[in-house]
């Protein structure tokens, strides 16, 4: 897959925005928030996913195949990137309007993934979502969106995690 880059009136290169996503609500607002960057910017917008390395973090999908069997890891979440991909333009149509947008899958510690390809594509800025866990969790298994925060070398922005409306 090509992935599209601008020549900007100085004659950088600028990537698309990358925009990591885990299937999510809050995955969906960042990519709503990207899009809109997207058309005021003239930006292409590069949805990735990265499956969790097998050897760091085993069994984090968990998919049947429709005959009682479990699928291989890739399997699951290239189906889950596809319905991803169906829901966005199903459910956020005029989002799409007028942007290119591609969707990645690859594998990884997502975090380090995430920064890896954002430099690969020379991304011009990376739009994460937050599940909103709080501090304790954090400290506990630290957060991908923390650590893409901490050690990245272009903008990143956070789209913290919608209230929950229904108490």
């Amino acid at each position: 897959m090509a992935i599209s880059k601008i020549m900007m009136d100085d004659g950088q290169v600028k990537g698309p925005v990358l925009v990591p996503v885990d299937f999510s609500p809050q995955s969906e607002q960042a990519f709503l928030f990207a899009a809109d960057y997207g058309r005021n910017f003239t930006a292409p917008i590069l949805i990735l996913h990265v499956m969790h390395d097998a050897e760091e973090a085993p069994g984090v999908y968990r998919m049947e195949d429709g005959s009682g069997g479990l699928l291989p890891l890739k399997e699951a979440a290239r189906i889950l990137l596809e319905e991803f991909q169906k829901r966005l333009m199903a459910d956020y149509p005029h989002a799409l309007v007028g942007l290119q947008v591609d969707f990645k899958l690859t594998s990884g510690i997502p975090a380090t993934r995430i920064l890896e390809v954002a430099e690969k594509i020379n991304a011009q800025m990376i739009v994460i979502g937050n599940t909103g866990q709080g501090s304790i969790s954090r400290i506990l298994t630290g957060s991908t969106a923390n650590k893409v925060i901490q050690e990245a070398q272009i903008p990143v922005t956070l789209i913290k995690a919608l209230a929950d409306t229904e108490e």
